[in-house]
C-alpha cells in the first residue's frame, strides 16, 4: 500500500529489485484515497483476499502507515529510520534487516 503514483511506484519497485516480492501493489491513485484513510488498507485486504488478523502493514511512516493501520485492525511494524519517538507498544526497527525478528 501506498501513497505514490502509480507509474512512479512501480518504477521504483523495477529499480529497487523489489518487484518480485510483490504480488500486488495498492496505491492511492487507484483507490482514490490516501493512508491513513481506512478505505485504503480495506481495499488492499478484499484484493489480497486477506485477513486483517493475519496481515502487517511495514511502513515508514507513523501517521499514515502505523496508525493508518491499526485503526483497521491489522499488525503494524514502524521503519523508524530516522529514530522519531513512537509509542513503546509499536513494533520497530532502524534497519531493514531487523524485520526478520518480526516476520
Amino acid at each position: 500500500i501506498t501513497n505514490g503514483f502509480e507509474e512512479i511506484q512501480g518504477k521504483k519497485m523495477k529499480n529497487s529489485g523489489l518487484e518480485p516480492y510483490f504480488k500486488t501493489v495498492i496505491t492511492s491513485e487507484q483507490v482514490g484515497v490516501k493512508k491513513p484513510n481506512a478505505e485504503i488498507f480495506n481495499f488492499a485486504l478484499t484484493t489480497c483476499q486477506a485477513k486483517a488478523d493475519e496481515s502487517v502493514m511495514i511502513g515508514d511512516n507513523y501517521e499514515a502507515d502505523v496508525m493508518g493501520a491499526l485503526q483497521c485492525g491489522l499488525d503494524a511494524i514502524f521503519c523508524n529510520f530516522n529514530k522519531e519517538p513512537s509509542a513503546e507498544n509499536i513494533k520497530s526497527v532502524t534497519q531493514l534487516v531487523q524485520l526478520k525478528q518480526y516476520l
